[in-house]
């Protein structure tokens, strides 16, 4: 499991998985590649698994001309990759990173969706077995 470690606007750090927005005329799952070729570095994955887990949440962002508080509605889409690589190349985006274990992982990241996107995985690996 790849962890990704980035500096928070007010100071603080967490930790998350590979992350971000979907763009016009694009899936959830060609977003999730895009974006974990743009924040590591992984270009062609031996293995896309789609979690079929996502995750919603809400929360407010100031716009700094307006000082209006919009609340933004967030929809997370959970997929996993298999890689065989281990040097990660990183966006400027992020300042670190780590591998671990899934279950390691669960103790590690910050959000609760990328923690129950953690528990699909293991679930579905676990099926497998």
């Amino acid at each position: 499991m790849l962890g990704l470690h980035k500096i928070a606007s007010d100071g603080g750090f967490y930790w998350q998985l590979p992350r971000g927005g979907i763009e016009e005329n694009e899936s959830p799952a060609d977003a999730a590649l895009r974006k974990t070729r743009e924040e590591t570095g992984i270009k062609k994955p031996l293995a896309f698994i789609d979690l079929e887990y996502t995750h919603q949440f809400d929360y407010t962002k100031t716009d700094r001309g307006t000082g209006k508080q919009p609340v933004i509605t967030v929809i997370e889409y959970s997929f996993a990759i298999e890689t065989d690589r281990e040097d990660i190349v990183l966006s400027d985006e992020h300042t670190g990173y780590r591998w671990m274990t899934p279950e390691k992982s669960l103790d590690v990241f910050d959000f609760e969706g990328n923690r129950q996107a953690v528990r699909q995985l293991l679930s579905i690996l676990n099926e497998d077995h």
